[in-house]
């Protein structure tokens, strides 16, 4: 079980400290993305970064025995 004193995990947030990340390190991430790739939004970014998070959340919720420790939680209705 999750430990109620974890912050919860909440999209705008989450997408704000993206795209400060992001704000602060464009020129690093810039320097190693592929020259003729295009680069995804950071909106995208966030995306799929959150998604892989409620991933991560729902199956620690399935099965307690898994190899790495949550640092936040997510409001469940």
């Amino acid at each position: 079980m999750l430990d109620q004193k974890l912050p919860i995990l909440e999209w705008d947030s989450f997408v704000d400290e993206i795209v400060n990340f992001h704000k602060l390190h464009k020129d690093t991430l810039e320097e190693f993305s592929p020259p003729d790739e295009i680069s995804p939004s950071v909106q995208e970014v966030a995306h799929e970064l959150f998604v892989h998070l409620i991933h991560d959340y729902a199956m620690s919720k399935l099965d307690t025995k898994t190899d790495y420790t949550l640092n936040y939680r997510l409001a469940e209705a």
